[in-house]
Order: structure tokens, then C-alpha cells, then sequence
């Protein structure tokens, strides 16, 4: 759609340009200069559309060869992979913060952290995790835990629970399915011990050509934090759109071959 309203803003200017600069060669009697003038500022417009035309079919076709090649790639190496369950798991710990300067990150083709676990919606506050318990009261993690910071490792840490506001959920939302439920807000505090028994570690699996495909590699693995023992992992690729994005790793095509590794929640 931008591209669009350029070629139209830039045919109107060129035009205009045409009959103004056209006019004011032929005024001056250089009618053949004004003749060609006026004809290139014409027939710009419409050779600019064909450029764009031949780059945009250009660009679709790469972009279906990538994906046709993440594809390959998660047929060859990607997947779930689920050694061990655990039940009634309380809470569990980020291994590594992701980066703060988020926007700037997505605009690095070859700088960008973590792509795939951006596009596995990875959140920047590990807080959100209890977001959805926070709004519809369902069962989950009684807490999550982190890093205080992208640069550290800890200790200390970050520990993020849900806590009564003292009010029902039906004083602000009066309609709500469970209006008659408490009111629950994150809160955040600085520990000097982790209560995690379990953690979770993206690591970007990228390679250079990958990169320069705009395609992103990660594995995400689940990890009992006491043995270092491996629990379960997942291997997926992720093609962004790329510059024709405004935030170019903001968008595209993920692609795993499953959805369901978790560690299993508290009931």
C-alpha cells in the first residue's frame, strides 16, 4: 500500500514538473528540449510502476523459495522433542532475559538476538506469562522467575506471582464470566535464591546464510536446573519478511512441526 501512494505522490510531482519545466522550455524556444523534458517526466511514472512490478515479483518469488527451503530445513532437523514430563510444576525460571532495545533488535539483519523466539512469541517481560491467569483466573505457574537483567545471569533474580488487589474482578468489568473472581496484579520482586526447579533456554541456531535469507533458527529447551538434565526441546525455523517490513523481524512464516512442548502446569 506505501509503495502505492509513493508511485501515485511521485506521478502527480513528476506531471506537474512536466507541465511546468515543459512549459517553460517551450516559452523559451527550446521547443525540442521541452519536448523530450515534458516526455521523460510523462512516461517516468510508468516506468518506475514496471521496475517496482518486476522487483515485487522478484522479491515474492525468493521469498516462496525461502520458505520452501525453512520447510526442509524443519523437515530435516526440526520437531519436538519430549524425553520426560513433570507434573504440578509451581513455577519456572527464564534462563536468559531477552534484549532490551526489542525495536532496534528487529531491525538487525544479522545482529537480531533471537529471532525465533521472537517469533515464538517469547515475551520481553516474563511476567506475561501469567497474564492469561490474570485475566481469566484459570490455572497455571504460581510463579515465574528470571534474570534481573539481559546482561546477567544472576544471583539475584526476578520473581513474578499474581497477588489478590483486595478487590472482585466485576468491579471494573461488571460483565465479566468470572466478574465474581478477585482481582489478581503481577507483582515483581528481587530474590537472592531461585525456587525453580525447571528452566527454559532459547538458543539461536542461525547461520550466516540463514541470515542473509532473513531466516531465523532457534531451539528452546526445557531443563531440570538441579541434574542439568535435558527435558525437552524444539527445533523450528522462522522466515521473516524482512525490509519490506516495517520492523523487519516482526513478521513472517514460522514454521515447527509442533505445538505442544510445555512443561506441565499446576492444576
Amino acid at each position: 500500500m506505501k509503495q502505492i501512494v509513493g508511485v501515485l505522490i511521485f506521478t502527480g510531482l513528476a506531471w506537474m514538473a512536466a507541465l511546468l519545466l515543459g512549459g517553460i522550455l517551450w516559452l523559451l524556444k527550446f521547443r525540442k528540449t521541452a519536448r523530450w523534458t515534458a516526455g521523460i517526466l510523462f512516461f517516468a511514472p510508468f516506468v518506475l510502476s514496471i521496475v517496482l512490478y518486476v522487483q515485487n515479483k522478484a522479491e515474492d518469488r525468493k521469498f516462496t523459495e525461502d520458505v520452501a527451503y525453512v520447510k526442509e530445513l524443519c523437515a530435516k532437523n526440526g520437531g519436538d522433542h519430549i524425553y520426560k514430563t513433570v507434573d504440578n510444576v509451581e513455577g519456572i525460571f527464564r534462563m536468559k532475559e531477552r534484549h532490551p532495545d526489542y525495536d532496534d533488535q528487529l531491525h538487525d539483519q544479522f545482529g537480531m538476538i533471537d529471532p525465533y523466539g521472537a517469533a515464538q512469541e517469547d515475551p520481553n517481560n516474563a511476567g506475561e506469562f501469567l497474564s492469561e491467569q490474570q485475566i481469566s483466573s484459570t490455572a497455571g505457574y504460581v510463579y515465574i522467575e528470571a534474570p534481573l537483567s539481559y546482561k546477567v545471569n544472576g544471583p539475584p533474580y526476578k520473581r513474578f506471582y499474581l497477588k489478590p488487589t483486595g478487590q472482585k474482578i466485576g468491579e471494573k468489568h461488571a460483565y465479566a464470566p468470572n466478574a465474581a473472581n478477585p482481582e489478581l496484579e503481577i507483582v515483581t520482586e528481587e530474590v537472592s535464591k531461585r525456587a525453580s526447579r525447571y528452566g527454559y533456554l532459547i538458543e539461536d541456531i542461525s547461520t550466516r546464510e540463514m541470515r542473509e535469507r532473513w531466516i531465523g533458527g532457534g531451539r528452546i529447551k526445557v531443563i531440570d536446573l538441579q541434574t542439568n538434565e535435558l527435558l525437552a526441546e524444539r527445533v523450528g525455523y522462522f522466515r521473516a519478511i524482512g525490509p519490506a517490513a516495517l520492523l523487519h523481524w516482526s513478521g513472517g512464516i514460522c514454521v515447527s512441526k509442533s505445538k505442544n512442548l510445555s512443561i506441565q502446569q499446576q492444576d
